[in-house]
């Protein structure tokens, strides 16, 4: 095994060998194929993930599960002269690896495109529950949509097993399309919030509205003018409720801004996350009442398929609280 191998080394490595092998069980990527490739050498690669999109039609592949798959691949290389020199050949004559150069030029007028074309956040749908983890915890249902769409701005952090927690890196937004609605008057926002552990050591702060132990977050929601502010307990779940009035929702779409206050005066970057959602408008009183029954049953994955869990076993409710943003002082 050769760590930290030189340039000069690998050049040599390259051009030494017989044909290279990457038997990986997942890439983002896999640079070693493309590598090998421009070297002028076989890569003899597992058919998962990206590889084959990095060794084209120009690369040997076999069946990462199948171990005999790998070893007639491997023996044949190793015992056809013939078949080895054909496919450097071909590799010699056809491939073209692409600059860097050209691959970033193509990222970025990808992603010009995109903002020239003003494409929409996707459409949210009523009365449906969504999840911010990256993976779904135990207990909750894989039915649960998922909110990665409602997602905007630097803010964020990469989402968890949990969520997504709020950092002081950039702006922290929420953007939801709305579709054509029954109730056009108000939207209702559940948001279930969780906290950080306490900043350590805790300094007091007199312009800090949390609690001298640092066991209290603050979680702001901005909607236009308006912000709603809410507490959120260190390491405890909360759910909130912001109402979204229609002067709040321009050209169908809703837009708010999260953002936390230092703990005890101690900027904690990773003090409040966001775990779960819900939107549902006001006037619809079925759908308001789903969401406090699924909560009420410790089964929110109900909220998206009633019948998704009905064969599984009821898990025990998890004690939450729920808080009201009231329009006119934004006080919870």
């Amino acid at each position: 095994m050769f760590s930290n191998v030189s340039d000069t080394e690998l050049d040599a490595l390259y051009s030494a060998c017989m044909f290279t092998i990457y038997p990986s069980r997942y890439e983002g990527w896999g640079l070693p194929v493309t590598e090998s490739l421009a070297k002028g050498k076989v890569p003899l690669v597992s058919r998962i993930s990206s590889l084959p999109e990095a060794g084209l039609d120009f690369a040997e592949y076999f069946d990462l599960e199948v171990e005999t798959d790998f070893r007639e691949k491997l023996e044949a290389l190793l015992t056809d002269p013939n078949l080895l020199a054909r496919k450097e050949k071909r590799i010699i004559r056809e491939f073209r690896p692409r600059p860097w150069i050209e691959i970033a030029q193509e990222i970025i007028d990808k992603s010009l495109g995109v903002e020239r074309q003003n494409h929409p956040f996707t459409i949210y749908h009523d009365a449906t529950f969504y999840s911010f983890s990256r993976k779904h915890r135990r207990g909750q249902s894989p039915h649960a949509a998922s909110a990665e769409r409602f997602r905007a701005g630097t803010g964020w952090a990469e989402p968890d097993e949990k969520g997504c927690w709020i950092t002081d890196e950039g702006i922290t937004e929420l953007v939801f399309t709305q579709p054509s609605v029954r109730y056009p008057d108000r939207l209702h926002l559940y948001l279930l919030a969780y906290g950080g552990a306490p900043a350590s050591p805790v300094e007091k702060n007199t312009e800090s509205l949390c609690d001298d132990d640092g066991h209290l977050h603050q979680l702001n929601i901005q909607i236009g003018k308006r912000v709603h502010s809410f507490h959120v307990e260190a390491e405890r779940e909360r759910w909130i409720l912001v109402l979204i009035e229609v002067d709040d929702i321009a050209d169908k779409e809703v837009r708010l801004q999260l953002d936390t206050l230092p703990i005890s005066g101690r900027r904690n970057s990773f003090a409040v996350g966001i775990k779960s959602a819900y939107l549902c408008e006001a006037g619809d009183t079925a759908a308001r009442l789903n969401f406090v029954e699924g909560i009420a049953l410790g089964a929110p994955d109900a909220l998206v398929n009633p019948h998704a869990v009905a064969s599984e076993k009821m898990s025990r409710p998890v004690a939450t609280e729920l808080a009201l943003a009231a329009p006119h002082d934004g006080r919870d």
